[in-house]
């Protein structure tokens, strides 16, 4: 179920959170052992951008007098789930995305949030203490480690045309003794007249033979 908030402001800056928090989940850094500098000048960019939002919405001090559309629900866009965000590899980017989603649960469950319009200079403070602390973590992390032990390595691997066929047919069904690869032979099945008997015509493409084998009986 996705989140809802009456303040369009707050959904605003809780949207521009999840983008910056994918953009560092999907970045280079994060499935290395450095945060390099050109995602560490994005990081410090999206925050930047965040905290200047802050600032917009600050102003004016009051929320502006909506009588005809608040409230109104405004869906939030739902922050990535725990697994992904352990799943990064490089501690720094892992640390700054938890402190966005800080921010994102601070500002969706916040007083704020109720307001048609504008923050709360509890709330705001309260971000902008997270953005601050995050520029710590991205200065921190342009000291690189050697981690050759300890790093996760993710082995690619392409699905081949043997992979990528069809689900086994009747043949293979409810045959525990078949192994898989009697069953990819068994798929491979065509039916034939031979005189007034039915036959069975199977062929093995591993050795390029055919045999001929008569079909069992149908139950009546």
């Amino acid at each position: 179920m996705s989140t809802t908030v009456a303040n369009f402001d707050i959904a605003g800056a809780a949207d521009r959170i999840v983008t910056f928090a994918n953009e560092l989940i999907a970045s280079q850094s994060a499935r290395q052992a450095e945060f390099n500098v050109h995602d560490r000048d994005r990081a410090t960019a999206y925050l930047d951008r965040l905290e200047a939002y802050v600032a917009v919405i600050s102003e004016p001090a009051n929320p502006l007098d909506l009588p005809k559309t608040h409230p109104t629900a405004y869906p939030v866009t739902d922050f990535p789930p725990d697994e992904q965000i352990n799943g990064i590899e490089n501690a720094e980017v892992r640390d700054v995305v938890r402190r966005f989603k800080a921010g994102y649960v601070e500002l969706v469950q916040s007083q704020s949030k109720d307001r048609a319009s504008g923050i709360f200079e509890a709330d705001k403070t309260r971000l902008l203490t997270l953005i601050e602390n995050a520029r710590g973590i991205i200065a921190f992390g342009s000291e690189s480690v050697d981690l050759p032990l300890t790093q996760r390595r993710i082995a690619m691997r392409s699905r081949s045309r043997r992979d990528r066929r069809a689900k086994p047919g009747p043949l293979c069904q409810g045959a525990a003794r078949r192994t898989p690869a009697t069953c990819r032979r068994s798929r491979r099945v065509r039916r034939g007249d031979s005189g007034a008997t039915r036959w069975l015509r199977i062929s093995n493409r591993r050795s390029g033979t055919t045999r001929r084998a008569r079909p069992r009986p149908r139950a009546t």
